[in-house]
């Protein structure tokens, strides 16, 4: 048993690589930049947007003739991914045995959702049930740095009285349309496209799609989550 983790030098895959390692399961990385894989991994060069490239990883050569039997799949950020991805998902399973995937997609995203940059992993996944392959979807809550990671469940307005309250002194919450949010990340960088997804999305959650509770916290780290006041108080200086 072998894993193939698509998007191989980017953030997620790089976290799931310590887990494969400690397990013993072999593990290959693909990217059109298989020279900057990190240090003892092993990449094939793969190219969404070139066929000629899906077969490579099935051929690499593993310890004790493994073969890949599971995929780690991000959707390609071309055009058209949808057909893309679910076309080399195919092509996996028919050419080369391959009946398990693990899709990355965001905690809005349904199975079968329309498309679009948010909803498209959505019609990823509902191929791939549709076709009988064993699956698991990992749906992320957005993606926070190591430094500060928090998911704030919290109305904005309700998180100002707070910071109001613990630096005794007035926050207020300035709301802002979606064209607003494009503009302010295009200013601090971002293109057009990727601005327009993030504030796509902030829009999205702004309505209140992603306000629930949950224990996953609990039930993965082992320990209750923190009350955002309790971070406040421990952070102070921070907000000074």
């Amino acid at each position: 048993m072998a894993i193939l983790l698509t998007a191989g030098t980017g953030k997620t895959a790089q976290s799931i690589i310590p887990h494969l390692r400690s397990a013993s399961i072999p593990f290959l990385l693909t990217s059109r930049r298989p020279e900057s894989a990190p240090a003892g991994t092993h990449a094939a060069y793969f190219d969404w947007l070139d066929p000629s490239t899906y077969d490579s990883p099935f051929t690499h050569p593993f310890l004790g003739d493994q073969k890949i039997t599971a995929i780690y799949l991000i959707a390609p950020d071309v055009e058209d991914p949808v057909n893309i991805a679910t076309g080399f998902i195919d092509r996996a399973a028919e050419k080369w045995g391959v009946k398990r995937y693990v899709l990355m997609c965001g905690s809005l995203v349904e199975m079968g959702s329309p498309g679009g940059d948010v909803g498209m992993p959505g019609m990823i996944w509902k191929h791939v049930v549709e076709k009988g392959y064993e699956w698991a979807v990992l749906r992320c809550t957005w993606f926070m740095g190591d430094s500060f990671p928090l998911l704030l469940l919290n109305k904005e307005v309700q998180l100002a009285v707070k910071f109001s309250k613990a630096l005794s002194k007035p926050v207020t919450h300035v709301k802002m349309s979606k064209a607003d949010i494009v503009v302010m990340y295009k200013e601090a960088g971002l293109p057009e496209p990727v601005a327009e997804l993030v504030a796509t999305m902030e829009d999205i959650t702004s309505q209140g799609v992603e306000e629930r509770m949950n224990d996953v916290v609990e039930k993965v780290t082992g320990q209750k989550p923190k009350r955002f006041d309790d971070m406040i108080g421990e952070n102070l200086g921070v907000w000074q």
